[in-house]
């Protein structure tokens, strides 16, 4: 059986929310929600061991993930804003501008 890829949601931005509507009926996909308030995100991040993380790019990736790259360097950060048309995707390994079509893409990608 194929091990199930793990999506977080980093932080309170309203559209974070249709994501995971998007994504509910993956069985390959588990979604989960974490709130960047939580003092203790950066270790929930780290014992959940996901496989990409999207946050609200307004406000930039928090140092919590930023370290968790460091150690993972696979890890999929996606930065995604209301006010543009492109998202960031960045890992230990790379950053690059894409539109958010290619991001949906690049999710899937992770899944198969």
């Amino acid at each position: 059986m194929k091990q199930q890829n793990k999506l977080i949601l980093y932080g309170g931005a309203m559209f974070l929310e249709g994501i995971t509507a998007n994504f509910i009926n993956r069985t390959d996909l588990n979604v989960m929600a974490l709130d960047a308030d939580d003092r203790d995100a950066a270790q929930r991040l780290h014992e959940l061991g996901p496989n990409a993380i999207v946050f609200d790019l307004t406000s930039g990736p928090p140092r919590s993930i930023s370290r968790l790259t460091r150690s993972s360097p696979e890890l999929q950060l996606i930065g995604l804003g209301l006010e543009s048309d492109y998202g960031l995707v960045m890992s230990g390994y790379q950053s690059r501008v894409l539109p958010k079509h290619e991001l949906v893409r690049i999710i899937g990608e992770q899944s198969d």
